[in-house]
């Protein structure tokens, strides 16, 4: 059923919330033939790698554990970026790096969730969910809807969140919770939907899988992780003596590690001693990952890795209003005409919440995150030795397409 044409003249507001996570089992490979996506991965991609690690600046500017979902985060924004125009339209695109135009990238986009969805491999479960949430008798544009289900596989479920926005929370948890495999739980707090809330856009992404090569339970064992106040905490160490793709760059060292089958990896960056987390980062580009990428090479590495696990909670709205989408944030100013024709400048974000979760240990990682936003209404030599006892930066990539799923730093590893 469709939201009703007009109604609701007060003001009101939106909300996006993202989910992510990540996980790693034993399972079986087989080789599928390569998928052909109709539409280039690349606009969406590249955005999504540039927009991640511009926020990731924005995210490590303290020494703790950070992890999240740049593909969460991007599209979900996304979505919500497809209803804006004007001034609101042009902060979101640059925040979001599009450089394609909204056609070509809405339907870049799409490609890169199937292309995700047909390139991961047997071995490899990968789960990405979109769902609109609007106000029952609210009107939501037709061409919105239409967008949201070509392009987004965002389908739409009307709550009552004027009534009964408690209920309508539980409502919405419950679905991030089954979409994350009850890994993201309690993503939307108490009193984030208010009864003028109209919309509420979701993203969640779950990943599980297990190391192309797993560690040795037998050789893990406890030892020193030195943070970068000087406090040593001892942690379960794994350990591996075999090949790895890995460079040198300056004195820092890159490390990948391939889920079974390869379709993804998990890059590894240790700052060379005496550099912090926070300056090491401003390294990371995307021309300059590319052409660290290029200076890999595989060689026996021996290799030790905390076990470990991190949880992560984010209210975005200041961090990406620093960006540059102030005006997105702002009732009276936002324009969301494409969502509301009516309701255009009375429809502002009110939220972004996200929340991600990882955890890695000898037989693979599992990760997830979640992203929500809510519209309210105004109103071989020698082996190399590369021991990860010090805080360091991950990422967790889809090789093929050269998309950054999660990425963050471990500060204090959480066994």
């Amino acid at each position: 059923m469709e939201p009703s044409v007009r109604s609701f003249t007060k003001s009101f507001a939106f909300c996006l919330f993202l989910i992510g996570c990540m996980s790693f089992a034993l399972v079986g490979c087989v080789k599928n033939a390569p998928f052909v996506p109709k539409y280039p991965v690349n606009p969406a991609s590249d955005s999504n790698n540039e927009f991640g690690l511009a926020l990731f600046q924005q995210l490590n500017n303290a020494p703790k554990n950070v992890f999240f979902s740049p593909y969460s985060l991007s599209v979900a924004l996304s979505m919500t970026a497809a209803g804006a125009r004007g001034e609101t339209a042009e902060a979101m695109k640059k925040v979001l790096r599009q450089v394609a135009k909204d056609k070509d990238y809405n339907a870049s986009i799409h490609s890169m969730r199937e292309y995700l969805r047909h390139n991961k491999g047997s071995a490899i479960r990968l789960d990405v969910a979109n769902r609109l949430w609007a106000q029952k008798g609210y009107t939501i544009e037709t061409s919105f809807q239409s967008k949201m289900t070509k392009f987004y596989n965002a389908p739409l479920r009307l709550l009552d969140f004027a009534k009964q926005a408690e209920s309508a929370r539980h409502t919405i948890n419950a679905w991030v919770e089954s979409q994350t495999q009850n890994k993201i739980k309690e993503l939307l707090k108490p009193n984030v939907l208010q009864n003028a809330t109209k919309l509420v856009l979701t993203n969640a992404i779950y990943f599980k899988g297990n190391w192309e090569n797993k560690f040795d339970k037998s050789n893990t064992s406890t030892k020193p992780f030195t943070m970068e106040n000087g406090e040593k905490q001892n942690v379960p160490m794994m350990f591996a003596n075999r090949k790895f793709r890995t460079a040198d760059i300056d004195g820092h060292r890159l490390v990948s590690l391939p889920y079974k089958g390869k379709a993804f990896d998990m890059l590894l960056f240790l700052p060379k001693k005496g550099v912090k987390l926070a300056d090491a980062s401003k390294l990371l580009h995307a021309k300059q990952l590319a052409a660290w990428e290029q200076k890999m090479y595989k060689t026996k590495v021996q290799l030790s890795l905390p076990r470990f696990k991190m949880t992560s909670a984010f209210s975005m709205g200041k961090v990406l209003s620093d960006m540059g989408m102030s005006i997105a944030f702002k009732a009276g100013q936002a324009d969301f005409g494409g969502i509301n024709k009516k309701d255009a400048k009375q429809l502002y974000i009110s939220a972004v919440v996200h929340k991600a979760f990882l955890e890695v240990n000898e037989e693979g990682s599992e990760a997830a995150a979640a992203t929500a936003v809510v519209m309210t209404k105004s109103a071989a030599s020698l082996p190399t030795v590369v021991t990860f006892n010090r805080p360091f930066l991950l990422m967790i990539r889809h090789v093929r397409s050269n998309t950054i799923l999660f990425m963050g730093q471990l500060h204090k590893p959480q066994p």
